[in-house]
């Protein structure tokens, strides 16, 4: 029963016994630079023996391949063992693994630093202890006979293991870690012990200086980076950080110095990192930067960053000239308390705040004035965005800023211009219409102040002897002081327009002197404009403008109004010759009236006595003679018709005339005139052809005025036809009643039909004309029928005749 139980221990101690060398013999290749033949695969491969020795000794009862005999002695109770075949191949396989495995952890021993080393003669030796009993226990070479040297060979182990994991922190996966870090980085690492002897590097540091290992190991750093005389002073320096470069490439030179277990230095481990992509992007980026910069102070725009304090972080040249300050003047102050205006600033820097913190978007665009140096307001208009950083919160403002200060002078400029030049237009289509004086004279003061914002406008007026300028208008604050002046030609601003015949500005005027003038105006400074009124070459009169304000009158305000004034000077001028006109036109329609007055009074008595002879001594005279008192009567009709003709026309122009509006039957108006008329007709033999096509034309108008209009035309047509036919017609068209005369008479010349409505207008004159009348009987006729609202239009061809066309509109009750 005792064999038994030592046989079955023993069995399950084969568990550990055979698979030992091989952990051992991985864990030593997980150390080394020979890594990589640690693969599943190998690890299989190796395994495969360790578990056959295992199931031989379970199975050894049945071939003895590992065990010939067992017996049990007799003095210490031990298991002594005859040994088969497959022992001695175990044996083998197991002193191959472990003779392996040490020699791969003394190769370590030149590829970790001084500390690591430690831990890896701890491996050794704690390995080393049982393999060396093992060694005696096999080939019996006991030097003390019956001692068993197995315990305490592990007990010797077991002490080392622990010191290894206590102190030296054996089991810790940094070693390995390191290794595999130290072997796959891309940076070169180089260990030099306190001698600059090389103990350590990795493939990184072999490929940059194009080097193996196995070659420089344990020689000095001297000999080995001779060639490299840069990088050698950085080996034997102290702790540094510098950088070098070769064959076009730059490393960045990282040394530090190592330690031992007792703080003392043992060497120095050399990091050397490739920077060249590094250099280059510095380079690009410092190009780069410069050339922004370059485009930042060459822009036409200024460019402007603030921080969320509201301080200027970047501003370029444009900037700098604009506000005429060097750049280290306005870095980092605050730019709404010290660039822009107050008022502005008030409300800009709380909305900046907003903007910051997203309250309110951004305004893309918007302008703003800044302060220059010398204290000038200059106006910006901005475009702005905000700068975020990874985290998407505000952290500056970039807005790029263009001066328009100058643009918008000319905008306002070209505005007052256009301004002017349409006041201009206006003024002289208003003025040059208008032909009442007074009416003028308003018009001109207003169209001034409107145009030049002026607060005072006065027209002066050359008195008769050309000695004295009298105001006749005048608008403004002090209209009643100025409208009681006199002054003489050369006193004063005014005065001095008038003798130079030039216009003038002054600006600044110390208004004391005038104020002697004209009481009560101020005496602070103020600004003049003058301008003579200049007709047929003569002065007329000036106009003045003046500004009680710091504004002033420049010289383009001094070009229009010169233009301003020679259309108010022909508007004067034109007003003065339509109430000359209009007052002599008053005096020939009253003598007119007088005249025909006086005319057809006597007139009427000769027509009376004629008739009265007549009725006495006809029954005495021939024919003969009774054709005289015929051609007396005739001649005393037309006389008549003529002096009538006058005295309406007069009535017409003067305005005197009186509408005895009425309605009419058109229809029946016609067929009494040309009953009228008939007579005359049959005298000359023409042909008449009435056609009224309706029967009810009722129009609302003055009975005479139709009348007379219609029996004008009808004559006409009688007189100027010598044969042929007239034609009268009334029908509805348009909702109007046209009646139409037309004749197969002389016609008329294509130029005399736009003057057929003038007063005393023929178109042919003098003794040697064929047909009397003296051409009134169309321009009565004109005015007859605009008193009535009714339409006259003609169509006449030279020698085809005339067509006469009258529009009436229906009267509505």
């Amino acid at each position: 029963t005792t064999l038994h139980l030592k046989m079955f221990w023993t069995n399950v101690s084969y568990i550990g016994i055979s698979s030992s060398p091989l952990l051992y013999f991985l864990l030593a290749l997980s150390y080394s630079p020979d890594k990589k033949y640690l693969t599943l695969k190998n690890i299989l491969l190796l395994a495969v023996f360790p578990l056959m020795t295992f199931i031989v000794v379970l199975s050894n009862p049945m071939h003895n391949w590992y065990y010939t005999e067992v017996n049990i002695s007799t003095i210490n109770n031990i298991a002594i063992y005859g040994h088969g075949f497959w022992f001695w191949l175990h044996t083998a396989y197991s002193y191959i693994l472990l003779l392996s495995g040490l020699l791969l952890f003394s190769k370590s021993l030149f590829h970790f630093p001084p500390y690591y080393k430690s831990q890896i003669v701890i491996l050794i030796g704690g390995a080393l202890f049982p393999f060396i009993g093992n060694i005696m226990y096999v080939f019996n070479l006991n030097p003390i006979p019956g001692m068993e040297w197995t315990p305490i060979a592990f007990t010797i182990s077991g002490f080392l293991f622990m010191v290894g994991i206590i102190k030296y922190r054996l089991v810790d996966i940094i070693p390995v870690a390191r290794r595999k870090l130290v072997q796959t980085m891309r940076e070169g690492l180089l260990v030099v012990d306190s001698d600059n002897r090389i103990v350590d590097l990795n493939p990184a540091m072999e490929s940059i200086f194009e080097l193996r290992a196995k070659d420089i190991l344990g020689k000095p750093a001297k000999d080995v980076f001779q060639n490299w005389p840069d990088f050698l002073r950085g080996i034997q320096g102290e702790a540094i950080k510098d950088t070098f470069g070769f064959d076009n490439l730059h490393y960045e030179l990282l040394i530090t110095e190592l330690l031992n277990a007792k703080n003392d230095p043992s060497g120095r481990m050399i990091l050397l990192r490739d920077i060249t992509d590094y250099i280059y992007v510095k380079e690009s980026l410092s190009k780069e930067t410069s050339r922004a910069q370059t485009y930042l102070d060459i822009a036409g725009v200024i460019i402007l960053v603030l921080n969320r304090d509201q301080t200027v972080d970047l501003i370029n040249i444009k900037g700098c000239e604009t506000l005429g300050l060097p750049e280290n003047e306005i870095l980092g102050k605050s730019w709404f308390n010290n660039f822009v205006p107050e008022n502005e600033s008030k409300v800009l820097g709380p909305r900046f705040n907003q903007i910051i913190s997203e309250e309110i978007e951004p305004s893309e665009y918007f302008e703003n004035s800044v302060i220059t140096k010398h204290g000038e307001n200059r106006l910006i208009a901005w475009h702005t965005t905000v700068l975020r950083d990874q985290n998407g919160r505000i952290t500056h403002s970039l807005s790029s800023g263009e001066d328009i200060t100058d643009r918008k002078h000319d905008e306002i400029d070209l505005k007052n211009y256009n301004k002017r030049i349409i006041a201009i237009n206006e003024a002289s289509q208003l003025l040059t219409k208008s032909l009442d004086l007074n009416k003028t004279l308003e018009r001109c003061v207003s169209i001034a102040k409107n145009m030049f914002n002026a607060d005072d406008v006065t027209i002066w007026l050359m008195d008769k002897f050309e000695s004295e300028l009298e105001p006749i208008r005048n608008i403004g604050t002090y209209s009643e002081q100025i409208m009681a002046m006199t002054l003489k030609i050369g006193e004063g601003f005014t005065g001095s327009v008038a003798k130079t015949k030039k216009a003038q500005i002054a600006n600044r005027v110390d208004l004391n002197d005038i104020a002697k003038q004209v009481p009560g105006t101020p005496s602070e400074p103020e600004s003049l404009m003058g301008v003579p009124l200049i007709s047929d070459n003569k002065v007329v009169g000036v106009m003045t403008l003046s500004k009680v304000s710091t504004l002033e009158f420049e010289e383009s305000d001094l070009v229009f109004f010169e233009n301003l004034a020679k259309i108010i000077a022909i508007a004067m001028k034109n007003a003065r010759l339509y109430e000359d006109a209009k007052q002599s036109d008053n005096l020939k329609s009253i003598f007119l009236a007088n005249m025909s007055h006086e005319i057809r009074t006597p007139l009427n008595s000769i027509i009376g006595y004629t008739e009265l002879i007549e009725d006495k001594v006809s029954e005495f005279l021939d024919p003969e003679g009774l054709s005289f008192f015929e051609t007396i009567r005739a001649s005393n009709e037309r006389l008549l018709r003529t002096i009538h003709g006058i005295l309406d026309i007069s009535q017409l122009d003067s305005m005197n005339f009186t509408l005895m509006k009425e309605t009419i039957d058109l229809k029946l108006l016609l067929e009494s005139i040309i009953n009228e008329y008939q007579i005359h007709i049959d005298q000359k033999n023409l042909f008449l052809e009435s056609k009224p096509r309706i029967v009810d034309a009722i129009t609302y108008a003055d009975k005479y005025c139709i009348t007379q209009a219609l029996g004008n035309l009808l004559d006409n047509a009688i007189k100027y036809t010598r044969n042929g036919r007239i034609s009268v017609s009334l029908e509805e068209e348009n909702e109007k009643y046209i009646i139409k005369i037309a004749d197969t008479g002389i016609g008329m010349s294509e130029t005399y039909q736009s003057k057929i409505f003038e007063t005393f207008s023929q178109e042919s004159t003098g003794y040697t004309k064929e047909y009397q009348g003296i051409g009134l009987g169309l321009a009565l006729t004109k005015r007859y029928l605009d008193l009535n609202n009714v339409d006259i239009s003609v169509v006449s061809e030279k020698n085809r005749g005339s067509t006469f066309t009258l529009e009436f509109l229906p009267h509505i009750e």
